[in-house]
């Protein structure tokens, strides 16, 4: 009947709304799968990289390559950052052409980095002074869970403004937690970081100790595998160690990185943490002879070392 609206027409136009652009930046071993993702999810995707070659394999696909941050973030509905440490994503985000300067008003900017809590505060009220709505969104996992979306997202912000992003966060992970408000997302990513980090020291240092008595490293990781306190990271890395393959998943330099900062961000506080800053100290040491770009599990064959052991071949 004319002037009735058709309930099944206006549907249809819900369904087929443009999904939101999304502006990408930071396209290293995890962000260009995760920025993979959201460009295979349909959503029209700009992306940004300090070297601009990393981005050939978005673009052939149909992504656009943006000249600087300021220029990905200008036409985005959502601006990402996976970036590697404070100072990139201090000049990503506040340099001279940073996407803080393209950000508009109601745009959400949403910081995936590691970084710790107090570089996310700033970045929020930096955001939110822009009328932006801001959200830091740091994942667990690696490479394999970032090309096969099921990371684990740990969000730091209001509710609201991660269930409006939750669809976009969905592409990327599998598993999204709400930490509490900003700052907070940082600070859970820092504390399981270093509780891995404290956790994988003890069993390379004992699977060397383990060498020493007389056992060969099958039986220690089968054994150290059966145990309740078993990890499903630490029965992944054994194979690996045994094979001597250190092929980077997650580097050395980064989980060191991350431990350092989890130091820093309690020294704040006014909290020791002896614990992480012996596991710290150890992953300093074992970034001899430029290992620093090796898997973190490379930490493995540095306590061998300690131990006096020598691996053949």
């Amino acid at each position: 009947m004319a002037g009735q609206s058709d309930p099944s027409s206006d549907a249809t136009a819900d369904t087929s709304a443009p999904l939101p652009r999304v502006a990408f930046l930071g396209l290293g071993a995890m962000g260009r799968p995760m920025a993979a993702n959201l460009l295979e999810a349909g959503h029209p995707l700009t992306v940004w990289n300090r070297t601009a070659s990393r981005a050939e394999p978005l673009t052939a696909r149909g992504a656009t390559l943006a000249a600087s941050p300021q220029a990905a973030a200008a036409d985005a509905d959502v601006v990402i950052t996976m970036l590697t440490d404070v100072a990139a994503v201090e000049s990503v985000a506040f340099g001279n052409v940073g996407l803080l300067a393209g950000l508009r008003a109601g745009v959400a900017y949403v910081d995936m980095s590691t970084v710790t809590p107090a570089l996310s505060l700033r970045l929020a009220e930096a955001a939110h002074g822009r009328g932006a709505r801001f959200l830091e969104a740091p994942v667990l996992g690696t490479i394999g869970p970032a090309a096969d979306g099921t990371l684990t997202i740990l969000a730091g912000g209001d509710a609201e403004t991660l269930e409006a992003l939750r669809p976009i966060l969905s592409v990327m992970g599998s598993t999204i937690i709400h930490a509490g408000p900003s700052g907070q997302g940082a600070w859970l990513k820092l504390l399981a970081n270093a509780l891995m980090g404290v956790t994988m020291q003890a069993f390379f240092e004992l699977l060397a100790v383990g060498q020493r008595a007389g056992f060969d490293r099958a039986t220690l990781a089968q054994t150290f595998g059966a145990l309740p306190m078993s990890s499903p990271v630490m029965q992944r890395k054994t194979p690996p160690i045994l094979a001597g393959d250190f092929a980077p998943q997650f580097t050395l330099d980064l989980f060191n990185k991350d431990l350092r900062q989890l130091l820093e961000a309690a020294g704040a506080l006014g909290v020791d943490s002896p614990m992480v800053a012996l596991a710290h100290g150890l992953f300093s040491q074992a970034r001899i002879r430029d290992r620093g770009g090796l898997d973190y599990s490379v930490a493995a064959l540095a306590a061998e070392e300690r131990a006096g052991i020598t691996r053949q071949g």
